[in-house]
């Protein structure tokens, strides 16, 4: 009976075959470590921060990750480990709550600063807050100084404004819905815009002292660009939040009318951008009319008064 029934269970043709393909490995780089993943590439970074490389300082947040326990840092931006696969990570760098600490065990300061004050509450949340402050304090930190590191300045400059925003909601237990992700979301593209805008007038400087922003990297045309886009996606991410979210929407477009005008800017003419609303080509006629009018030198950066004066002679433009 038994032979009866092997004998009648299908047999698949040789040629019929396929095999799994091989997994490509994934290389990731984790506070400062180089690792290779070669599993399920969509498991999420938080499995594998607490599984496989047993760093346990990133705890869970829960499905909807709305108490920040679980923030790391990717590219110096905080994120949820919860929301990120290991297959987003190749070519970039994530920094947990341990690697904060130096190579010997020691605290980082920050670290060291929430044991002296008792400032763990449950202790839970305490890794989310940390790594979040760290964003902020590296902007400005010797040794770190992420204002000096091109698209980190602008990400941990916007991050000095919105986490504080974060913090409070994880606070509060609040569970994010789409207008409040949509809110934080343009809140943070608004402060990267606003840097990313004010870096173009430093351009020169910056270059010559050897230091490092957005702007010395793209140049100040892109940059202008750059910012006048985040400032129009901030808007319509607006349009979509519950009311009065969508007021604030109106708000983008001073800030677009601001940026606009030095659309067509260069690196030679960027210094003058601290000026807003005064385009280029207007600068350059007050810079001519201030040569004109004084003996000083060549690259005197015309006032908002020589903007004003150029303006009344020419009705082409609106005012500064």
């Amino acid at each position: 009976m038994l032979a009866a029934q092997a004998q009648v269970l299908p047999i698949a043709p040789e040629d019929t075959i396929v095999p799994d393909k091989v997994r490509a490995a994934i290389d990731v780089l984790i506070n400062g470590e180089h690792f290779r993943h070669t599993g399920d590439p969509k498991l999420p970074l938080l499995w594998y921060l607490r599984d496989v490389l047993r760093l346990t300082g990133t705890k869970i947040a829960g499905e909807q990750a709305s108490t920040g326990a679980d923030l790391v840092l990717l590219d110096g931006k905080p994120v949820p480990a919860a929301s990120v696969s290991i297959e987003q990570l190749a070519g970039r760098e994530v920094l947990t709550v341990e690697g904060l600490a130096a190579n010997d065990g020691t605290l980082h300061p920050l670290q060291q600063a929430f044991i002296d004050e008792d400032a763990v509450g449950c202790g839970y949340c305490t890794p989310g807050f940390v790594v979040s402050l760290f964003a902020v304090v590296a902007y400005s930190a010797k040794g770190l100084r992420f204002k000096e590191r091109p698209f980190l300045d602008s990400l941990t400059s916007s991050t000095h404004f919105v986490s504080p925003a974060v913090f409070g909601l994880a606070l509060a237990a609040v569970t994010p819905t789409w207008p409040l992700v949509a809110v934080l979301t343009a809140y943070f593209l608004w402060g990267m815009a606003s840097h990313a805008f004010g870096a173009v007038q430093d351009i020169q400087a910056d270059r010559e002292g050897g230091i490092g922003s957005v702007a010395t990297v793209i140049g100040g045309r892109a940059t202008v660009r750059l910012a006048l886009a985040l400032y129009l996606v901030a808007g319509v991410l607006l349009l979509f939040t519950s009311w009065p979210g969508p007021l604030a929407a109106a708000l983008v477009v001073p800030y677009a009318v601001n940026v606009a005008p030095w659309w067509n800017v260069t690196d030679v003419t960027a210094a003058s951008a601290n000026r807003g609303n005064c385009s280029p080509s207007r600068a350059a006629s007050a810079q001519a009319s201030t040569r004109r009018r004084s003996a000083g030198p060549l690259d005197t950066i015309p006032t908002p008064r020589d903007c004003a004066r150029i303006t009344t002679r020419t009705a082409r433009r609106t005012s500064c």
